[in-house]
């Protein structure tokens, strides 16, 4: 008696299981068919059909027929009296106009303004042929004199030196010093132009009269000789 109550045998516990699984297919399948009997018993309402309404579109006549030009195939002459007028539209096809009688002549007056009026029979070109042939043709520009600015000469540059003489004044006040002149060379290696840049007042005059008789080779350059401007210095000294 006491051992029924204490130890469960396996086959009680098969039959629990059953129930179980049973059950719980049951429950399963009531609730999958509640899901499918709900979209039959709560159903939308259908579209409902709405009539068109008829437009009236206004009412559009058909535009009148083009009246058709009739051309003219007889060739028509683009001169007026004297003068040329520029057709109305540009024909598709070039028509061979034979003229019965030469054109008027016309009276060539040139531009206003313009290099010359025509005259006589001539054109404007052939007055500007005139006009042309009439002109002297210009002589070529004189070659410009280019001037190179050197700080000092080269003692070989110098080929004819003279001595500065010594004014008796400036010796007998015991002047001495350096003259300093710009001078200008020319193309023949004259000198052509001297300043005074620094130096004694009493010595100054000498200098300028013996460097205005030197004289240099002509300065080259670029096959061509040029003048050149240079500083020049003559120094005083006194013999002890």
């Amino acid at each position: 008696m006491f051992a029924d109550s204490f130890y469960e045998s396996p086959w009680a516990n098969r039959s629990r299981r059953g129930w179980a699984t049973l059950a719980s297919f049951a429950a399963q399948a009531l609730a999958v068919a509640v899901l499918l009997a709900i979209p039959l018993f709560y159903t939308g309402a259908l579209p409902q059909l709405q009539k068109l309404e008829v437009v009236n579109l206004p009412h559009f006549e058909a535009p009148a027929a083009m009246p058709v030009i009739h051309q003219s195939t007889v060739p028509l002459s683009n001169m007026s009296g004297d003068r040329l007028v520029a057709p109305l539209s540009v024909p598709r096809e070039i028509q061979h106009v034979e003229e019965t009688a030469p054109p008027p002549p016309v009276n060539v007056t040139g531009i206003p303004g313009g290099t010359r009026q025509g005259g006589g029979n001539g054109s404007p070109i052939e007055g500007v042929i005139r006009e042309f042939s009439a002109v002297a043709v210009a002589p070529p520009p004189a070659p410009v004199a280019h001037t190179v600015r050197l700080s000092k000469m080269s003692p070989g540059s110098l080929i004819h030196r003279v001595e500065p003489v010594y004014p008796p004044l400036a010796k007998a006040a015991g002047v001495q010093g350096l003259v300093v002149l710009q001078a200008m060379i020319g193309r023949d290696g004259g000198i052509e132009d001297l300043q005074v840049v620094s130096g004694h007042p009493m010595l100054a005059p000498a200098a300028v009269k013996a460097v205005e008789q030197w004289r240099y080779r002509p300065y080259i350059l670029n096959g061509e000789a040029v003048k050149v401007e240079t500083q020049v210095s003559v120094n005083f000294v006194l013999a002890r």
